[in-house]
């Protein structure tokens, strides 16, 4: 992929063509996220749903008021709350 790149920084028709076939490839790799909230799989609902989750997170695992979480906190209890999962119940790292 580096010699491509480094093929397509000269200036000339040919490296241009190259560029457009490395641009579109790169673009049909990734598929876009779908915001259509008419669609399924769409990333506002995603967004939603996972936000609501987290704090049904939050109520159960802490004492926190929702109403009252800043986004300082939203992060920390994000870190939290992660690492709480990833250890076991005497606060170790499972190996």
């Amino acid at each position: 992929m580096k010699s491509m790149v480094d093929y397509v920084k000269s200036d000339n028709e040919d490296s241009l063509n190259k560029f457009n076939s490395l641009e579109k490839e790169l673009l049909t790799e990734q598929s876009p996220n779908v915001w259509n909230i008419n669609l399924d799989g769409n990333m506002e609902i995603k967004m939603e749903v996972d936000f609501e989750k987290f704090i049904f997170s939050i109520l159960e695992h802490t004492s926190i008021k929702v109403r009252e979480l800043t986004t300082f906190k939203f992060y920390a209890l994000l870190d939290y709350l992660k690492d709480k999962k990833n250890k076991d119940g005497r606060g170790n790292n499972p190996v």
